[in-house]
């Protein structure tokens, strides 16, 4: 069984919508959590593969915060699709963190985002 994960959208040309392909009666709900989980993984790898292919990105490993990070099956996933290590971060809201990161170097506070003044985690 597959999952399009295209629940808000598409980044695809034609209409796409979220859809759980080839599902019968006998699978379980282990096979459709597990469905979703794949389909969100290999989405993020489409996402990963174009920013790599328009900026240049160093380090081997990859980040991951939010929801999945909190499930070792699923970093594994990430990880294994990413073809890279994953490294779980401490954050617990990374977006909020991002934005006022940013948010004050745009003011003058921090000179960048990576200003030690700014005592966010490396």
């Amino acid at each position: 069984m597959l999952f399009h994960p295209f629940v808000y959208g598409s980044p695809h040309p034609q209409p796409t919508s979220g859809t759980f392909l080839g599902l019968r009666g006998w699978h379980s709900r282990g096979h459709l959590l597990r469905a979703l989980m794949e389909g969100v993984v290999l989405n993020h790898r489409w996402h990963v593969d174009a920013l790599c292919s328009k900026l240049r990105i160093t380090g081997a490993a990859a980040r991951l915060t939010g929801g999945a990070a909190h499930s070792e099956v699923w970093s594994q996933m990430f990880a294994d699709a990413l073809r890279r290590p994953v490294v779980v971060t401490d954050v617990q809201e990374s977006a909020a963190l991002g934005a006022a990161l940013l948010a004050a170097t745009a003011v003058g506070l921090l000179d960048d985002v990576t200003d030690p003044r700014a005592g966010a985690p490396a």
